[in-house]
């Protein structure tokens, strides 16, 4: 694991949230604070709840350079919440930039709120407090729409559209993109080093987790699999098989295919038959991984969504990319089941390595 791959987790988790807080500025204590079947709640508690599970893991990990005396759920304005977050961030980033991959294997033990004691590896925990904000920024995104000012476009290839480490896209490409809300930068970065043992950690996570809510919805009938939400891909089996059909799409790309076609599962494909096919992705995947390195993330891949339009990536970005897309989208799923069956899990990141 890297110190490299963990800062990158850590400024896209900034991007994004720079993102939402331009959305939460213009809204109205009213609209901070309506009641929403989701999350904890609504947009205010969501925001106090995902910035202080980032300050509490900060502190048990003895991170430096950041206090507040105020106890995280005291602070409610949401330029207070905007605030404490940015100086979180500048707090951590210095602190990682001072750390090398070695340190990553620290450990740490701490007591949950549940009096459980728990010890961790450091480089785990980091991914995990990453991982929980992409779960969050889910259920805000749901939040703010149905508000009437959407919090979109905050998928990590979108931050990398913003801040490329490759060339621009076209001039035809980047006016669509533009033309849909979504930044586009001219200024060409050098790529951050990613991590494939990273990756490994991360999708396993993914696979776990899919296999939990493929496990819980065994009992639901067709009627509830389909059932309407006004979140994700408007059902729980729309959204199960959306998360697999992104991850058979990128993997086409990494195995060689130069131009994969989006084909998503038919509507009616049981829970059964999604594991099975992904099962076969997994497997894939597994294999493809067996193979890759350092030079290989830093490669090239380029994606014609549709006729005109052209997206270039490096290999890595688009690997990180299907892994946080995963966890948005199991924000949503986890919701549903809550709602059609009265379900509800611990299935995040530092659970399954724990």
């Amino acid at each position: 694991m890297t110190i490299s791959h963990i800062r990158e987790l850590f400024d896209y988790n900034r991007w994004a949230n720079g993102l939402l807080f331009d959305v939460v500025g213009v809204l109205s204590d009213g609209d901070l604070d309506r009641s929403f079947e989701i999350g904890p709640g609504t947009v205010r508690k969501t925001i106090q709840h995902s910035y202080g599970a980032e300050r509490i893991w900060y502190e048990r990990i003895e991170g430096s350079g950041y206090s507040n005396t105020r106890a995280w759920d005291e602070i409610h304005s949401a330029d207070d919440l905007r605030d404490e977050c940015e100086l979180l961030h500048i707090a951590r980033d210095a602190w990682l930039a001072s750390l090398s991959d070695a340190d990553l294997s620290r450990t740490f033990t701490y007591t949950l709120r549940s009096s459980e004691e728990c010890t961790s590896v450091l480089g785990d925990i980091l991914v995990h407090v990453a991982d929980h904000g992409i779960h969050h920024r889910a259920q805000l995104a749901n939040m703010t729409r149905h508000i009437g000012e959407p919090f979109i476009n905050s998928d990590y290839l979108h931050f990398r559209l913003a801040r490329p480490t490759l060339r621009p896209p076209n001039a035809e490409t980047a006016d669509f993109l533009r033309n849909a809300g979504m930044t586009v930068g001219e200024d060409v970065e050098s790529p951050r080093p990613l991590s494939p043992e990273v990756f490994v950690k991360q999708y396993a996570y993914n696979d776990w987790a899919n296999d939990l809510l493929i496990d819980a919805a065994g009992a639901l009938s067709d009627a509830q699999l389909d059932q309407p939400f006004e979140m994700g891909m408007g059902s729980f089996r729309k959204t199960m098989l959306h998360i697999e059909s992104a991850e058979r799409y990128w993997l086409a790309h990494w195995c060689g295919d130069a131009n994969p076609k989006w084909a998503e599962l038919d509507d009616a494909t049981s829970m059964a038959a999604l594991r099975d096919s992904w099962q076969t992705v997994r497997e894939e995947r597994e294999a493809f991984f067996d193979q890759i390195d350092d030079a290989r993330l830093l490669g090239e891949i380029a994606a014609t969504p549709a006729s005109g339009m052209m997206l270039e990536f490096r290999v890595g970005e688009t690997i990180a990319q299907v892994a946080m897309h995963g966890t948005h989208h199991r924000a949503q799923a986890l919701n549903m089941l809550r709602h059609l069956a009265d379900v509800s899990m611990r299935m995040d990141f530092i659970s399954m390595m724990r």
